[in-house]
């Protein structure tokens, strides 16, 4: 039932165009950034995030490999400064989910 429900899942998914990696030296980025819903398993769920031509490109340490998510199907971004917080949040709505691991995300 649950490869079933995999394949339903990637069937209703939009089809994305390519990330244009930015070529001219190295892509502005930040270290150090977890992501949710995890992509690894354990607690170290950190990568680097990578701003390219048409989109972002999330590179996790350990797990899966890099998770792309184009400015184009970005509805609404959240920014929230550290402050007396310990933690940045950079949160992200989706027009069309993406896969995540193994979950459909928006």
């Amino acid at each position: 039932a649950s490869k079933e429900q995999e394949k339903l899942e990637q069937e209703s998914l939009v089809e994305q165009a390519a990330l244009q990696i930015d070529r001219r030296g190295k892509a502005p980025g930040l270290s150090d950034v977890s992501m949710r819903p995890p992509v690894a398993t354990g607690k170290n769920n950190t990568g680097f995030l990578e701003a390219h031509l048409n989109g972002f490109r999330y590179k996790p340490l350990r797990g899966s490999g890099p998770i792309d998510i184009l400015y184009s199907n970005v509805k609404n971004a959240f920014f929230q400064e550290a402050g007396s917080e310990v933690i940045v949040i950079l949160h992200f709505h989706l027009k069309n989910p993406i896969m995540v691991g193994k979950r459909k995300t928006a």
